[in-house]
């Protein structure tokens, strides 16, 4: 990507080991639920099956895939992209997650390392009665503290690939982890495989939905690049592209 340093330039490349507090990702109070969700359907000129969103509670999300099923005819696919480097599960039914200083709890380590770590974290919650769960405050650098701290009783844990893989819909969902760094550029092996399954999603038939923990950079990174793709797939005498105005007042 033009304007950004490769994985081996920036430095972040190399692990940052930090401590890191165990937290909700999901704060249903406010009226927060529908936060940083957008679509391209509402597009009239264009077709974009493409949407965002922030990490979701159990029922939430699944809520939101059910929706987006309706856009999607009986042989088309839908692809979750979790963007999240960071260690993150469900516990029943609420999303929670490894939170350090600018969300850096895992920065530099390859796919397979993160999907351990978050496997083994199941055993040791279940285990025992309860655990602790943290609020936390961030400062202007990113750096967190802790405000205080609950009990929380977890009858089940498991991974969003787990919970997707047993999602029933009405469509098949394909669930694709691409860790990202918060904050920072997409790693190039990250691309390849991001370009890789753009290539292969239909884009009449398929759609792809996008998050990551708050639902702004990484997810509105990666829904422009998907953007961008998808107009250069569509070749020559393609649609008019919408006016500015017109994803301004899209509906989210």
């Amino acid at each position: 990507m033009a304007g950004f340093p490769s994985a081996r330039e920036h430095r972040y490349s190399v692990p940052h080991r930090t401590g890191s507090y165990l937290i909700r990702d999901f704060d249903p109070k406010g009226g927060a639920a529908g936060r940083y969700f957008r679509t391209g359907a509402d597009l009239k000129n264009v077709s974009f099956r493409a949407s965002g969103s922030r990490q979701l509670d159990k029922e939430r999300l699944k809520a939101t895939l059910a929706e987006v099923a309706k856009r999607v005819p009986q042989d088309g696919r839908i692809y979750l992209i979790d963007l999240r480097e960071e260690s993150h599960l469900f516990f029943d039914t609420s999303a929670v997650s490894w939170y350090a200083d600018r969300d850096f709890a895992k920065v530099g380590q390859p796919l397979a390392w993160i999907q351990a770590d978050e496997l083994a974290q199941i055993p040791k919650i279940t285990k025992v009665p309860t655990t602790r769960v943290f609020s936390i405050a961030k400062d202007e650098e990113g750096r967190v503290r802790p405000t205080g701290s609950a009990e929380m009783t977890v009858g089940s844990a498991e991974t969003e690939e787990q919970f997707a893989a047993g999602l029933r819909i009405g469509r098949a969902v394909e669930y694709v982890r691409l860790p990202v760094t918060d904050h920072c550029p997409p790693r190039d092996d990250t691309l390849v495989r991001f370009i890789d399954l753009s290539r292969r999603i239909d884009r009449d038939r398929d759609w792809i939905h996008f998050h990551c923990r708050g639902g702004s950079g990484r997810t509105a990174m990666f829904l422009a690049m998907y953007d961008m793709l998808s107009w250069a797939r569509s070749g020559p005498g393609g649609p008019a592209f919408p006016p500015l105005e017109e994803f301004a007042t899209t509906s989210v």
